[in-house]
């Protein structure tokens, strides 16, 4: 009975349940004596169970909340005794959803990409050991905050490329503002982030872009610089029938453009509607690239290509590019059977000439939902899909979102063929 009493239990230090640090701070488990359950094998073969107080006695609490702050901040998690199984799991206090449940493959706990008040509960077993025995439970609240972070995913893109701008660990109340740019910008929430679109259509000057954000909640500014790179534009010679260019492209043509299509590119949903990568909407022989400058029946215009041509037999389906909301849906004198989503935060695709309509205004559409037919209409010199993708009035090639490059007469037959 003496050598399996509790009292002789600081001979057995080294059987005594594992000592936990976190960032080199004892950490201890949670109160409850049926939670945290801990036995070694006294030398007289019997196994000793522990009473909560003897765990107290044997290792410190740490601070419910505990503050991490800095750059490079990380959870390092010690346990004296190595463990058999770690399981984690960490709740977001403001709304109390799980953000990571699962097991521990590393000395290092997980850690939330975003700042915020955070739950974890941690739970360790300890069954290698052929002399101790054990499962130990802990929970404490973990404040983390990072100083602002600003950045660009690209230090250059070409004319018709676009650029992100992303800002993180910052406040709900943190406002931001560019200055220098040559155009305002807007900053939408992504995840748990903050973005901004810096874009370069065929009108964008080439050259380099310096520029600053600033921060409301303190005085701090972020200098960056992009360069926009140029791009070879070809010429193309078009030749319509005087008789469908003088019906379809004329005052009223063009008024009715400006009044139904034009303002509806100035406002986005401020909610991302896509649902991963853009696909193709049609297949066909590429019969215009983004950007060319025309000459129609021989006389120069003022425009330029606003994107791909895509040349397909009539009737061919055409598919929405991504999730959005159709905004219009309806015959132009100018453009023909026209359709337009809006793919939230600034991004819109455009479907001209279709021979008929299939999606309708005001519904949600799915990415690869039917929305209509290749066709005609409009000023059109045969049955071809003209596509356009934007940030919100500024035509970008829609090659970048599509496959990753501008799809051009060179490759095009890797892609839409």
């Amino acid at each position: 009975m003496i050598s399996s009493s509790e009292a002789l239990s600081a001979y057995y230090a080294e059987l005594m349940p594992s000592r936990l640090t976190l960032n080199q701070t004892p950490i201890g488990p949670t109160a409850s004596i049926d939670q945290n359950k801990w036995s070694y094998l006294s030398h007289d073969n019997k196994w000793v169970a522990l009473t909560d107080d003897a765990w107290h006695m044997s290792s410190a609490n740490l601070t419910d909340i505990v503050n991490v702050q800095g750059e490079a901040i990380q959870l390092h998690l010690q346990s004296e005794k190595p463990f058999t199984l770690g399981m984690l799991c960490v709740t977001d206090t403001s709304d109390n959803q799980i953000i990571y449940e699962g097991t521990l493959n590393s000395e290092y706990l997980f850690l939330p990409e975003y700042d915020g008040t955070f739950r974890y509960h941690l739970q360790l077993i300890y069954t290698d050991n052929k002399t101790y025995k054990g499962d130990l439970t802990t929970e404490l609240t973990i404040q983390i905050d990072r100083p602002i972070k600003v950045s660009l995913e690209k230090d250059q893109i070409e004319q018709g490329g676009y650029n992100t701008l992303l800002v993180q660990y910052a406040s709900e109340t943190d406002a931001f503002v560019a200055e220098q740019l040559p155009y305002d910008i807007q900053f939408f929430k992504d995840e748990n982030n903050l973005k901004a679109i810096l874009y370069a259509d065929y009108r964008t000057q080439v050259g380099n872009y310096p520029f600053v954000i600033k921060a409301s909640s303190d005085d701090r500014i972020f200098p960056l610089e992009f360069k926009v790179k140029s791009r070879k534009f070809h010429i193309q010679q078009l030749i319509i029938d005087e008789t469908v260019a003088a019906t379809t492209k004329n005052d009223t043509a063009n008024a009715e453009f400006s009044q139904k299509y034009s303002p509806l590119r100035m406002q986005s949903s401020d909610a991302d509607l896509t649902d991963g990568d853009y696909i193709l909407p049609t297949k066909g022989r590429l019969s215009t690239e983004y950007g060319e400058t025309r000459y129609v029946n021989g006389s120069p215009t003022f425009y330029r290509h606003s994107g791909l041509d895509i040349a397909a037999p009539r009737g061919t389906p055409v598919y929405a590019t991504n999730s959005g909301k159709v905004l219009l849906a309806a015959p132009l004198i100018l453009t023909g059977n026209t359709i337009l989503i809006d793919h939230g935060q600034g991004f819109f695709s455009t479907y001209f000439h279709l021979d008929t309509l299939t999606a309708k205004e005001g519904t949600l559409v799915s990415k690869g939902d039917l929305i209509g037919e290749v066709g005609t209409t409009g000023f059109s010199t045969g049955p071809h899909l003209h596509f356009i993708i934007s940030y919100y009035e500024h035509n970008l090639e829609p090659g970048y979102f599509l496959v990753g490059e501008p799809i051009t007469y060179k490759n095009y037959k890797n892609f839409l063929k």
